[in-house]
């Protein structure tokens, strides 16, 4: 059932990582985040109740929660037909898996962080190499440079020996089919990208969190005002209400989340 903001597990302690658009050049000679994007952010509490807040879509803003949440990270071709286990097994699909509570996902990554670890240049020279060579450790952790703060994956079936982002990928348990989003951003990287392009957004964004938020709507030929409460499990401004022109659309959103209250 949808919750009414405040949502109270949208806060900063909440929150476990992000998921951020990657560019990658067609000769993977350079790869950056562009600008004109709002990361989601994932947030698990101590009960393990788990929400995505997804700023900036096609479909729309949203605030999804679930009770609980398995999370996860793949690359390569995901059946999305198929459950999470499945996939998880898949010869198709580099898989790690996070875990189901907070301390266990927070743990997961920790552990991604501090293994295996690439460079940024070392992470193109890998890709740009032909013949490449071939990758021995399948997952590991960008340490430096414009990735710095993702984790990649990589194998000659899958990948043939490229390494690719790692996307997130969560589902209400190993047996049901599962959301697959965007690639995985560390905590920090997120934060950092927020400030860097958008400072005090994030924020901004954390008073879904503490106070009541709404939308005040205008109906029919007179104008007759109503006001909507902000809820989650619901999908707002969608794409095609700016003409599906993302600009406006990304333009729209960083007014609408600074006039939180």
């Amino acid at each position: 059932m949808p919750t009414q903001t405040p949502v109270s597990l949208i806060k900063p302690l909440n929150r476990l990582f992000g998921s951020i658009d990657i560019t990658i050049a067609p000769n993977n000679a350079s790869m950056s985040f562009g600008a004109q994007q709002l990361p989601s952010t994932y947030y698990m509490d101590d009960a393990n109740a788990f929400l995505r807040l997804r700023p900036l879509h096609r479909s729309g803003f949203g605030m999804f929660e679930r009770p609980t949440r398995v999370v996860g990270l793949y690359v390569g071709n995901w059946d999305g037909n198929a459950s999470y286990q499945t996939n998880s097994q898949s010869a198709q699909v580099i898989f790690r898996n996070l875990g189901s509570t907070a301390t266990d996902i927070r743990t997961a990554i920790q552990n991604l962080v501090a293994g295996q670890t690439l460079t940024t240049a070392q992470l193109i020279t890998q890709n740009t190499t032909n013949p490449a060579q071939q990758i021995v450790n399948q997952v590991v952790y960008i340490s430096d440079g414009a990735m710095q703060g993702t984790i990649w994956g990589g194998n000659a079936a899958v990948t043939a020996n490229r390494y690719q982002p790692m996307c997130v990928v969560d589902a209400t348990t190993i047996n049901d089919r599962a959301h697959t989003g965007h690639a995985f951003a560390t905590r920090p990287l997120v934060e950092q990208f927020y400030a860097m392009y958008y400072p005090g957004l994030l924020d901004q964004m954390m008073r879904l969190g503490y106070s009541a938020q709404s939308l005040a709507i205008a109906i029919g030929a007179n104008g007759l005002p109503v006001t909507e409460p902000v809820t989650t499990d619901r999908e707002y401004f969608p794409r095609s209400a700016f003409s599906d022109n993302r600009q406006r659309q990304l333009e729209f959103m960083c007014r609408f989340f600074g006039s939180f209250v």
